[in-house]
């Protein structure tokens, strides 16, 4: 009877630890779900699609301002998760091409842009809505050790959207960039 009780109660070990495991692994296989698209990335379909710009500089310390054109395709990638923009302008500072990654980091609760130019900038920027407005903001330090802002604010304005870059080099924010986003004909989403 003795050899029974400690049979049993050996087999009944083995299946708690057997049960214990099959719940830690259900658990991890839980913890590792590949992340959807969110109400927070919807947000940005506002974003999407091809648009003509119409640009407009201010006088800055790289250079004069004055008119310029452009184009943006802005598109979904890697399953929904990044709002891919390719952009392009000519302006009196010259041709500006920038490639952006936008999301949302789900772990800071921010909205997340990397941006890459062929002026050598590679710079992130973290931000939030603000009503309707898409609000983003950097900070990088200078060659003289100066440190040096910007504010990037994105706006729907119906079917177009408002597009204006601030900067700030100690002074506070003035107005360095305005454009419209004019949506070419198919090119909406």
């Amino acid at each position: 009877m003795k050899k029974l009780t400690l049979l049993l109660t050996g087999l009944l070990f083995l299946l708690t630890l057997s049960l214990l495991q099959a719940e830690d692994k259900k658990s991890e296989q839980e913890m590792m779900q590949k992340p959807k698209f969110s109400p927070e990335l919807a947000k940005l379909n506002f974003l999407v699609g091809k648009f003509d710009l119409d640009v407009m500089m201010y006088k800055n310390p790289m250079g004069e301002g004055g008119p310029g054109k452009g184009k943006s395709n802005n598109y979904w990638g890697l399953d929904s998760m990044f709002l891919m923009i390719e952009h392009e302008d000519t302006s009196p500072m010259g041709h500006y091409l920038g490639h952006g990654l936008l999301t949302y980091d789900m772990t800071k609760e921010k909205y997340k842009l990397w941006w890459f130019t062929n002026w050598g900038e590679a710079s992130d920027y973290e931000g939030d809505f603000i009503g309707d407005t898409l609000n983003l903001e950097t900070s990088m330090d200078m060659p003289d050790g100066s440190k040096f802002a910007l504010k990037l604010m994105y706006h729907p304005e119906g079917k177009k959207v408002k597009f204006r870059i601030f900067a700030d080099e100690g002074k506070g924010y003035n107005l360095l960039m305005d454009a419209s986003y004019n949506p070419m004909k198919g090119g909406k989403k």
